[in-house]
């Protein structure tokens, strides 16, 4: 086709984690998965399925739990359908200082699991509060490498915002698309990393979700997703946005 097709899914509205701030020497907040998993994953697989003739399906940061990988797994496995997209990034999940994101294939296998390795700092009544995440070391990236596409890597929020660790990912592994899902208050600060990128010949498509709108932060929330494209002659290297849904901030969200 000489394309590839992407859907990307910003979910709802409605946060489905409870976010718990510690005052202690250093200030910290975690989260708990306060959803419905059956509901969930439901939801999840419905946009999958949804998705046939996509090559890739992206959701976004923390909006899964601890195992939905396995019961969309198990879902998808009855299918046997190459027309599911090839790639699928689940919404990752917080649990027990660990922020990641599952990746399968179109028969619900799992390809692997990135975590998130850097921490958001989350500032509240002048109090800035750091994730309580734990990164182990050495830093593990997993890249895909995909015939007539090139190599792709997926990126959760804040490690995309890290300059030198995505310098460093360009240069090792000359990545072409890195897949960025975010829980953000606003997409400024990423878009000046994809122009980093761009000049590094790498396509962004990063995916942020309405459950992180604030009404203080409306200015920074015009757009919910953005593919930034690496220039080919002849064509424009315009950034396509998405702006977020007219019931971003309403209680008749439809997801």
């Amino acid at each position: 086709r000489e394309s590839l097709k992407i859907a990307a899914i910003p979910y709802s509205n409605k946060d489905n984690y409870n976010f718990r701030y510690y005052n202690e020497d250093i200030c910290r907040f975690d989260m708990e998965y306060a959803g419905d998993k059956g509901k969930d994953s439901r939801f999840v697989t419905d946009k999958i399925l949804s998705a046939k003739g996509n090559d890739i399906i992206m959701f976004p940061e923390i909006r899964g739990y601890k195992g939905m990988e396995d019961a969309i797994g198990t879902e998808l496995s009855q299918y046997g359908d190459n027309t599911i997209p090839s790639l699928i990034v689940l919404p990752s999940y917080w649990d027990n200082k660990v922020n990641s994101a599952n990746v399968l294939d179109s028969y619900g296998m799992k390809l692997f699991e990135q975590k998130k390795h850097f921490s958001y700092n989350d500032v509240r009544e002048g109090v800035t509060y750091k994730e309580d995440i734990v990164c182990k070391s050495p830093i593990e990236v997993n890249v895909i490498h995909w015939q007539g596409v090139g190599r792709v890597v997926v990126v959760i929020c804040r490690d995309f915002l890290n300059e030198d660790y995505i310098n460093d990912i360009l240069r090792l592994y000359k990545v072409t698309l890195l897949l960025v899902p975010s829980h953000s208050t606003g997409e400024f600060d990423f878009n000046n990393i994809a122009n980093i990128c761009k000049s590094k010949s790498c396509c962004v498509l990063w995916l942020n979700t309405c459950a992180a709108y604030t009404e203080e932060k409306s200015d920074n929330f015009k757009h919910i997703s953005f593919l930034s494209k690496v220039p080919m002659k002849g064509k424009s290297d315009k950034i396509d946005k998405r702006g977020p849904c007219k019931h971003i901030c309403e209680d008749t969200c439809r997801q």
